[in-house]
């Protein structure tokens, strides 16, 4: 029946009252307005305790203190409107934390130097409940900044002229809150990289070769380079590493390579010198920008003279091949044929070598020879196909035959030999034809194709394209 001790809470003041006397008032310092607080009322012996967000806030000793009766709660509105008073945790329990959402009482802050080239560190400022880990998003003008995921952010060159803040996402088992630091404005703090010595090429200047673009000298410590291949005046799409390999679309242009270094302060473009491209139609085999060989050149181009990438493995300076009406084919009037040829690719263990047949590419003894994991020293994996079979072998040893079921007198078809793993596929058109199983597979070594004409006659065996890229259509 007697009121014992209880406090009364506003949006800006704490009083505390024994049965219904006035003691004390004092203002609790918490926007309620905008942040959330905990708010504790605690009786041990003869002290009474007010704590807001757990920190003491006032303390009164009774002389005479009440015992007994029970904790309570009141919630009260003046105007009987439902927001004017409300809770979302309460307990008796003077040891629990109030469960819920972490929620910000004191928001994130922002430390350090706000020019470009600085660190930057982020508070987490202060939670509600307990969070148990924090995330951090860096911002620029409101934007997520990609990949600036911690607390601490080197500005960069995009930052200078911008307003960065960081928000702190907090969570518990019950969810996750965000809040966000007061902005800085950013200002430049040195200067982009400036270069000293431009970027060389090196390499040979040749359809099918490969050059190499140096970053050149700088100043100003770059921390990144970028590089842009050009084809005269314009960029060449998706060449945009330190080497390019030419094809048959360079040649009799000049190729050149733009650096860009890159450092906190911006970015610097420099550009290299250029080189005159030789090769192409008339006088070289490149490969397209899929990695795919066509023969659309001059009647009787030797392959000796067109392609460094080429070589013939048995070491003679005699070559068998030679370019005539847009197909490669055996030599006229060579007394032995069926060198191998291997496009030196950089190839992994698991390789590929897939080429098109015409119509008529096959005739007579008459062979196409697709290699992977060849080497000058060794033979790997080959199939040979002729005018109705496929034969399978592995270092020369015979180990499959099957008919392909492909009129290569009226019909064209591509052909494919994959090595993947310790799996061996023959493909014919797209569709697998036979796969074999190495239990001690051949690793390294490279793609190759021959071709072959026990007679010499030029028809015996051609074709008109072909590739080690696997995923590239002929």
């Amino acid at each position: 029946s007697p009121a014992g001790y209880w406090c009364l809470i506003t949006s800006t003041t704490v009083q505390i009252r024994r049965q219904g006397v006035y003691l004390h008032q004092f203002n609790h310092g918490i926007n309620l307005s905008t942040t959330a607080a905990v708010f504790e009322f605690r009786k041990v012996g003869s002290n009474l305790t007010v704590k807001v967000n757990s920190t003491t806030a006032y303390s009164y000793s009774d002389s005479s203190p009440i015992n007994g009766g029970w904790p309570g709660l009141s919630v009260g509105s003046t105007t009987g409107n439902v927001t004017d008073a409300q809770v979302d945790a309460w307990t008796d329990n003077a040891a629990a934390s109030l469960s819920g959402i972490p929620v910000n009482t004191v928001l994130p802050m922002i430390s350090g130097t706000p020019t470009s080239g600085s660190t930057l560190s982020c508070t987490t400022g202060t939670w509600t409940y307990s969070p148990t880990s924090f995330g951090y998003q860096w911002k620029r003008n409101g934007t997520n900044i990609a990949g600036a995921t911690n607390s601490a952010y080197l500005l960069q060159a995009a930052d200078v002229g911008t307003n960065v803040s960081c928000t702190v996402t907090a969570t518990n088992s019950n969810g996750s809150a965000s809040a966000t630091s007061p902005g800085i404005s950013v200002t430049a703090g040195g200067s982009a990289p400036t270069n000293t010595t431009a970027p060389v090429l090196s390499g040979t200047a040749t359809v099918g070769a490969t050059l190499v673009c140096s970053t050149g000298t700088w100043s100003g410590s770059p921390t990144s380079y970028s590089y842009q291949w050009r084809r005269g005046s314009t960029s060449i799409n998706g060449a945009t590493g330190s080497t390019y390999m030419l094809t048959t679309s360079d040649a009799g242009a000049t190729v050149s390579c733009a650096v860009t270094a890159g450092n906190p302060y911006g970015t610097t473009i420099a550009t290299s010198n250029s080189v005159s491209v030789t090769g192409g139609a008339g006088s070289a085999l490149g490969p397209d920008t899929n990695g795919v060989f066509t023969w659309n050149h001059t009647n009787g181009t030797s392959l000796q003279t067109v392609n460094v990438k080429w070589e013939d493995v048995n070491g003679t300076s005699s070559f068998d091949l030679e370019c005539q009406s847009n197909q490669l084919r055996c030599k006229a009037g060579t007394a032995v044929n069926g060198r191998v040829y291997v496009y030196k690719n950089g190839q992994s263990a698991d390789q590929c070598s897939k080429a098109r047949i015409p119509a008529g590419g096959i005739a007579g003894p008459g062979h196409v020879f697709l290699y992977v994991n060849h080497r000058d020293s060794a033979i790997g994996y080959y199939i040979f196909i002729d005018a109705s079979v496929i034969q399978l072998r592995r270092q020369g040893v015979f180990v499959h035959q099957f008919v392909h079921g492909v009129n290569l007198s009226t019909t064209s078809a591509v052909f494919e030999l994959r090595k993947v793993a310790s799996t061996i596929t023959i493909k014919v058109d797209s569709t697998t034809a036979h796969t074999y199983t190495d239990s001690a597979p051949i690793n390294g070594g490279w793609p190759g194709l021959a071709l072959e004409s026990s007679t010499g006659i030029v028809t015996d065996a051609r074709i008109d394209a072909w590739t080690d890229n696997a995923s590239a259509s002929l």
